[in-house]
C-alpha cells in the first residue's frame, strides 16, 4: 500500500507540473491528497482502492505525455485496473476526456491534431480491450465451474458479474447512500478537511472561468479542461455506495 502512496503521489506530481508548469503546484497537490483525513486513516488499509488510485493517475500521466506508446500502455494499465476491481469505470470517463480533448481543442494544426487524438484515443481503447480479453481468459481458465443460482452476482466468477443481469444487479447495488454511511464521511471529510474541500471547490470554478475566458491562451484553456476531467471521480462520492473511507 505504500508503494501505490508513492506512485499515486509521483504521478499526481507528474499531472500537475504538466498541466500548471510549476514545480511548486505540483508538490502542493500532492501533498495536498496524501494529507486528507481519510487518506491518513485508511490509506494503509489493505484493498484494492489505493491500487485503483494508482493505476488511473498513472494511465492518467501517461496520457497527458502524448508520448508515442504511452496510449497503449495506458490501456494496459486500465485493463489490469480491471481485473483488479471493476471500480476502475468510475475513473474511465476522465481518461476519455483528456483523450476527447486533444481533438476539442486541436490548436494550429487542426486536422493533424485530430488525427492524432483520434490514433490516441484508437490505440488506447484497443490496447484496453486486448488486453483485459487476454487477462480474462487466464483468469476464467483458473476457475472452477459455479453452480447455477438464482444471483448471477452470488455465482462468484467475473464472467458471471459481467452477465446482463449481473452488471444491472450491480449498477443497483453501487449506487446510492442504502445504509446512510457514505453520506456521513463525506460529511465527516467535509467537517475536518475543510480547508482542502474549499481549496477544491475554488480550483473547480477557477478552472470553469478559465475554460470558458475567450482571452485565455489556448494552453491555459486546455490545462484547465483536463484538470476538470481529472476532477470527475469526486462526483462518485456523492453517488457511490461503497465510498467509504478507504475509497478516498
Amino acid at each position: 500500500m505504500f508503494a501505490c502512496a508513492l506512485a499515486t503521489g509521483y504521478s499526481t506530481f507528474v499531472i500537475g507540473r504538466r498541466l500548471l508548469g510549476s514545480t511548486s503546484a505540483a508538490v502542493f497537490a500532492v501533498v495536498a491528497g496524501q494529507s486528507l483525513s481519510h487518506v491518513i486513516t485508511h490509506g494503509a488499509a489493505a484493498r484494492y482502492d489505493p491500487l485503483v488510485a494508482a493505476i488511473f493517475l498513472g494511465a492518467g500521466a501517461l496520457l497527458l505525455s502524448e508520448k508515442r506508446g504511452s496510449a497503449p500502455i495506458a490501456g494496459v494499465l486500465v485493463a489490469v485496473g480491471a481485473m483488479i476491481s471493476l471500480k476502475i469505470m468510475l475513473f474511465v470517463p476522465s481518461l476519455l476526456g483528456v483523450l476527447a480533448l486533444r481533438a476539442i481543442v486541436p490548436g494550429e494544426s487542426p486536422k493533424a491534431a485530430r488525427a492524432e487524438a483520434a490514433r490516441a484515443a484508437l490505440l488506447f481503447v484497443t490496447a484496453l480491450c486486448a488486453a483485459f480479453a487476454v487477462l480474462f481468459t487466464v483468469h476464467a481458465a483458473t476457475l472452477t465451474a459455479a453452480p447455477v443460482v438464482a444471483d448471477p452476482l452470488a455465482a462468484g466468477p467475473l464472467a458471471a458479474q459481467l452477465s446482463a443481469d449481473g452488471l444491472t444487479s450491480m449498477a443497483g447495488r453501487a449506487l446510492g447512500d442504502h445504509d446512510g454511511k457514505t453520506g456521513a464521511y463525506l460529511m465527516t471529510s467535509l467537517t475536518w478537511d475543510w480547508a482542502f474541500w474549499t481549496l477544491c471547490i475554488l480550483g473547480f470554478a477557477l478552472a470553469v472561468a478559465v475554460v470558458a475566458s475567450p482571452r485565455r491562451t489556448r494552453a491555459e484553456r486546455l490545462a484547465s479542461a483536463n484538470l476538470l476531467c481529472f476532477a470527475l471521480p469526486l462526483f462518485a462520492l456523492f453517488v457511490y455506495r461503497n465510498a467509504y473511507p478507504y475509497f478516498y
